[in-house]
């Protein structure tokens, strides 16, 4: 019988639909949920930010044709290079 009603979606009377919390636990949710709230929108607030400046980053890199990854991997080329005039200079000897 109780899985008939639960297929019907009948619930029994001495069941919450809100779950089984206690009126203590339900009175706390009330009450900090206005601040969860906010410290919620204050991050979405900062990441919104830190897109908004990533964007204007990446969209400075374009307009400069350079990108962090280029600017990141540049002190490599000086290495890569030393290397190929080292090379060079071992194939002659």
């Amino acid at each position: 019988m109780r899985e008939e009603q639960e297929l019907a979606g009948v619930r029994a009377w001495n069941r919450r639909p809100y779950g089984d919390r206690t009126d203590q636990e339900l009175t706390r949710l009330i009450a900090t949920g206005p601040v969860d709230a906010r410290r919620q929108d204050k991050a979405a607030a900062e990441a919104e930010a830190a897109e908004r400046a990533l964007q204007e980053q990446i969209a400075a890199d374009k307009a400069c044709d350079e990108t962090r990854g280029r600017r990141e991997v540049a002190p490599i080329y000086q290495l890569l290079d030393r290397a190929d005039e080292q090379l060079a200079t071992a194939r002659t000897e």
